[in-house]
This record gives C-alpha cells, structure tokens and sequence, in this order.
C-alpha cells in the first residue's frame, strides 16, 4: 500500500516540474526578397509593389511566416517627407495561398513614419535610388551620375546624404563593402575626380543592415570654366547570396547648410506569424506586397523585403501536458481505490 501511494505522488508531483520547450524547431523551405524604389510626383501619391512566387510541392502542415522590411525615405524640397499605408493598417503584407483557394493575409508589418521640413533654403537637389538583388556570387556596382549646373562664378558648398538597407536572403549574413578610392560608398563633388566620399562599409552576421551617412565639400567656382557639372557617385560591392539592397543619394548644390533631416531610416520590422497549410494540395504561392502613400515634393522612397518560410514541428502546449498528467494521475488514484475495494 505504501508503495502504491509513494507511486501516485511521484506521479503528480512529476507532472508538475515538467516544462516543455518553449520553441519549436523550424526548416526553412523558401526565401523570396526584394527590392522597391520609387521618386514621388508633386502630389503625395500611392504606390503599390507586389512579388508572388511558387512554393515547394507539398508544403503542408504548420507554417512560419517572416516578414522582414526596411527602408529610408527623402526629402528633395527640404519641407519633410513622409508615408501612409495606401490600404489598411500597414505598409507590408505577407500571403499564401492554399491550394486553389483565395489568398489568405497572415503577415502585416510596418505603420506611418514622417520627418519634418528642415527649415533651410534648398540648392539645386539631385535624389537618386537604387533598387538591386544580387547575384550567387559576390557583385561590384557601379553608378555614376551628373547633370550641367552653371556655370558658378563663385566659391559653392556641396552636401551629400546616403541612406541604405540591405536584407540576407541566403542565411548567410550581409555585407556592402565600399570601392571608392577612400573606401567609402558614396562620393559627391563639382567637376572635380577628389568627389568627397563617405558611407563606410558595414557588414552583419544577422538578417539586415542599415546606414545613414553624409559628407560636405567646397568648391572653388570663381573661374567661370569652372563648376559646370554636379557629379555624384555609388560605388559598392554586395556579398551575393541573392541578398538585397535599396539606397538613396541625396546631392545638393548651394542653398543655406541643412542643420535637420533630409533622409530617415524606416525603423526595421520583422513580423512573425504561423498558418496552417493543412493537408490536401497544401499551400502553393507566397506573396508579399509594399502600399503605401508617398508625401509628395519629388520625395523618394526605398524598400526591400525579406520574407522566410519555414515548417514548423510541433510541441505540446503547456495546457495539453498538464491534462495528460492529471488523467494519468487519475487512473493511477482509481486503480489503488479498486484494488483497496478488493
């Protein structure tokens, strides 16, 4: 009889110090990034980029979605900038579709985000962006740029602004390593080779990176031969993996010193959420969409996206181990009051 009761407390009290884990083990099956670029009209407007992309056959069961975006956004006129989401709540969205059957929303990540006007007077602006996915291999970049200005018959201050995103899509980290002869990303000048770089060359072992960077320059314009062209320059190199890459390069030309913002960051974020492709045909498409409204002003905007599926083992939930040990408890209790009957 004692053995019997030292049993069913062993056994309750057992069940209570059991912790299951509290993660699941994930294997990625699919990654589908990229990248969004775009300069506003006049008028704030809506913008709308859409990736749709098969699924592995068979891809059932519990799914984990992971939405990653990031991006930075600039003002040209140097009286703020801004985005809206265009339609519902949010800026991205993830999907897939099951079977032959509608799309279904399982992801949706990003909210408004503005600066505002800097309060100066602008120069002559060059806003450029780039939108890039890289190649298997590591890739060099190119991207030199100018546009007649003058001539200046005076001595004239350039200012540059970098701002960029870059997303992992091979689960090997990122890098963007800058080519300039100082080693930077970015150079901007007046017809002159000595451009004034800056963006250094950064790298992560994790999903994203982000950078904002500026550099200024004076230019001797009092020979009217002189200053004629505003140059700006993009030079990098990407660290393959199909990784993804957006950058502005904001350049102006004269007007009074900026002393607030022209380019932010859009804070990174990642969205995470499970779905259940079922048995049957399972789930056949990912999609992940980018909608938003842009401020207007000739503002430019870039994104990239990253969005991971994964199948997803699961565990038992607390709840559902706490009622196997008590049914288990309860039997034990039932057997020894029969057998005390007995």
């Amino acid at each position: 009889m004692q053995n019997r009761r030292e049993f069913v407390l062993a056994l309750v009290f057992g069940c209570g110090v059991i912790v299951p884990s509290a993660s699941a083990s994930a294997a990625t099956i699919d990654i589908m990034a990229s990248a969004f670029t775009v300069t506003d009209f006049d008028a704030p407007s809506n913008f709308g980029f859409s990736v749709t992309k098969p699924l592995p056959a068979g891809t059932m069961g519990l799914v984990q979605i992971e939405t990653l975006i990031l991006g930075v956004f600039g003002d040209a006129a140097r009286d703020g900038a801004g985005l809206a989401p265009s339609s519902g709540p949010t800026v991205a969205r993830g999907r897939l579709t099951v079977g032959v059957g509608p799309a279904t929303v399982v992801t949706e990540a990003g909210a408004a985000d503005s600066f505002g006007a800097d309060g100066g007077t602008a120069g002559i602006v060059s806003l450029r962006g780039f939108a890039i996915t890289d190649t298997d291999a590591p890739s060099s970049f190119l991207f030199p740029s100018s546009q007649p200005i003058g001539p200046l018959n005076s001595d004239t201050a350039g200012q540059g602004h970098l701002g960029f995103v870059a997303g992992d899509a091979g689960s090997d980290g990122v890098a963007v390593v800058g080519q300039t002869s100082g080693g930077k990303i970015a150079g901007v000048g007046i017809d002159d080779p000595e451009l004034a770089e800056f963006g250094d060359s950064s790298s992560t072992s994790g999903s994203s990176l982000q950078q904002l960077a500026n550099g200024s320059y004076l230019a001797g314009c009092n020979d009217r031969a002189l200053c004629t062209l505003m140059q700006d320059l993009l030079s990098f190199q990407l660290s393959g993996g199909n990784d993804v890459f957006a950058a502005l390069l904001r350049h102006e030309v004269g007007g009074t010193p900026i002393v607030g913002t022209v380019l932010k960051a859009y804070a990174p974020v990642l969205a995470t959420s499970l779905f259940d492709c079922g048995g049957g045909d399972g789930c056949t498409t990912q999609n992940f969409s980018v909608n938003y409204t842009g401020s207007g002003g000739g503002d430019a905007y870039a994104f990239v996206v990253v969005q991971r599926i994964s199948t997803v083992d699961q565990v038992p939930e607390p709840a559902s181990l706490t009622l196997l040990c008590l049914g288990l408890a309860g039997a034990a209790a039932a057997r020894r009051r029969h057998q005390r009957a007995e």
